[in-house]
């Protein structure tokens, strides 16, 4: 009879363990140790540390690359079974400046914003890197450094500083956050429409203008045919001002299109 409910044990023991070995939270390690309210700087960093270490588990969304006169930016978003765990934005113009910003999420709430800045000027370039901590969508630190190479940046210490205008701001945090959304989702300003169809003997573009009235135009690269660029070649007229039901991925800032017979998953970092 002992051995009996010693086996039984065994195997409900057995049973618990494995029911708890699928994929982990990025956050798993960390989750339960701090609500958010009560979450430290250095708390802050090893829950964004361990976000940016998952980032290849995660499904990956692309918004289109947006151009305006000045400059062209675009907005990465990862989540986990659905929930944000961080968003990408990307600023850049050309030969003037370069502007990255990362923002980091638990529970659905903003906890850090890292921001990546180069400036380019006639006497060389001047890196910078800021960091804004969070809780509630309150700022309660900020701390930064600055170099003149990105190697020297890396070698900086980061000093605290003058928390800035918008820091206490819940509503511009709220506004900038759901802005960024929008242009994942094509929405708003960022709902674009078919403008037309270019093809040279060396390259192809997918030209798309803003459904109302925007300085935001975008453009995608087309490599390889299908069906739908073969329509929008022959017959452009067909789709003028139509939003375009297609994929599209990212590399080295640019959009490429993604043919219908091209095998795409959320493993290839593609989910649109």
């Amino acid at each position: 009879m002992r051995k009996a409910l010693y086996f039984l044990f065994l195997l409900l023991v057995g049973l618990a363990f494995g029911c708890n070995q699928g994929t982990k939270h990025p956050q798993a390690d960390l989750i339960n140790k701090n609500s958010t309210e009560a979450l430290t700087d250095s708390a802050i960093l090893q829950l964004a540390d361990s976000i940016d270490k998952n980032q290849q588990q995660m499904e990956k969304y692309y918004s289109l690359v947006y151009q305006t006169k000045n400059e062209h930016t675009y907005v990465e978003r990862f989540t986990w079974n659905g929930i944000p765990q961080l968003l990408i934005e990307h600023i850049k113009n050309e030969g003037l400046s370069s502007i990255t910003r990362k923002y980091y999420f638990k529970d659905n709430d903003l906890i850090l914003i890292k921001e990546n800045r180069m400036l380019m000027k006639s006497d060389g370039s001047t890196f910078d890197d800021k960091r804004t901590y969070l809780r509630n969508n309150i700022s309660f630190k900020q701390d930064a450094r600055t170099g003149h190479s990105l190697a020297e940046l890396q070698r900086m210490s980061f000093a605290d500083t003058k928390q800035s205008k918008m820091s206490n701001n819940t509503d511009d945090y709220t506004k900038k956050i759901d802005l960024l959304n929008q242009m994942i989702e094509g929405s708003n300003n960022y709902e674009m429409v078919f403008d037309r169809f270019i093809s040279t003997p060396d390259t192809k573009y997918i030209l798309l203008k803003s459904k109302i009235p925007s300085d935001y135009s975008a453009t995608i690269l087309v490599n390889e045919n299908d069906a739908l660029t073969d329509s929008l070649a022959s017959d452009p007229s067909i789709f003028k001002e139509e939003k375009l039901n297609m994929n599209w991925k990212i590399e080295n800032d640019e959009a490429f299109y993604v043919p219908v017979a091209a095998k795409v998953t959320s493993a290839s970092g593609l989910k649109r």
